[in-house]
């Protein structure tokens, strides 16, 4: 039996669609990883032709076992990306983000899926043609004018439909963050109403406790504590407001 040769190479990506999709990340990032899905799109489209064309011409074993590892991961890619547009199921396994542009996405641009899918089939079958030691010119022309011509063409439209649902997420997120910012706000000034009141209280308190003379010492005293405390809320509600406006200022969703 014949030893398989060592590859020349290995590929250094992986079959995965994008780590930043996955459930765990924040938004921001799946945010991100869904803007980039669409030169991914491309790139994987390109490196699956560009393998079975060595496949097809190189002579070389230890090459050619390269460029069969590594197109075999990027078919897989294609399996998980068709999937991840055509079944719900797997776009559930997404971060909530994802599956709910990539299927607003696949919505508004139903044919993408199709063609992707046809593109993935295509290549299967000149990955077999080309395994097979048939002449594959034929099915490799076939694959370069779909992948160049309507594979293109509704890539890109899905690439605007996903970048378009991004962009919703990115207005919502901000007005999210506004009506955060106002009910946070609306709550400190309350903060600073009651603590006015507070010294208020505090001050006719301690001058009651002037007229009661020795009787209404202890009463002083609880009075000055109440009137600390209320000092201490109005610096805190101010930090509270700065840090609100801080963290608002700094918001990024791109």
């Amino acid at each position: 039996m014949t030893a398989r040769p060592e590859p020349a190479f290995r590929p250094s990506y992986d079959d995965r669609i994008d780590a930043r999709l996955d459930p765990d990340r924040s938004e921001d990032e799946v945010a991100r990883g869904l803007v980039g899905l669409l030169p991914q799109l491309r790139l994987y489209g390109l490196r699956t032709q560009g393998h079975l064309s060595l496949l097809t011409f190189v002579k070389d074993d230890a090459v050619r076992a390269g460029c069969a590892n590594a197109l075999d991961i990027a078919l897989r890619w294609w399996d998980r990306v068709v999937l991840a547009l055509c079944d719900d199921a797997e776009r559930g396994r997404l971060h909530p983000l994802a599956a709910r542009v990539l299927s607003d996405a696949v919505a508004a641009q139903p044919e993408a899926a199709r063609v992707l899918e046809e593109f993935v089939a295509m290549a299967r079958r000149c990955e077999a043609t080309v395994a097979a030691g048939d002449d594959p010119h034929d099915a490799l022309e076939a694959l370069a004018h779909l992948g160049h011509g309507r594979c293109s063409q509704e890539t890109v439209a899905l690439g605007a439909a996903i970048e378009a649902g991004v962009a919703r997420w990115r207005a919502d997120a901000m007005a999210r963050a506004a009506t955060a910012r106002r009910t946070a706000l609306a709550a400190r000034d309350r903060i600073e109403d009651i603590a006015r009141t507070v010294r208020l209280i505090s001050l006719n308190a301690r001058v009651e406790a002037a007229r009661a003379g020795d009787a209404g010492r202890a009463f002083g005293v609880i009075a000055e504590e109440i009137k600390a405390l209320s000092e201490q809320t109005a610096e805190a509600s101010a930090d509270l407001g700065g840090g609100i406006d801080a963290i608002v200022a700094n918001l990024r969703f791109d």
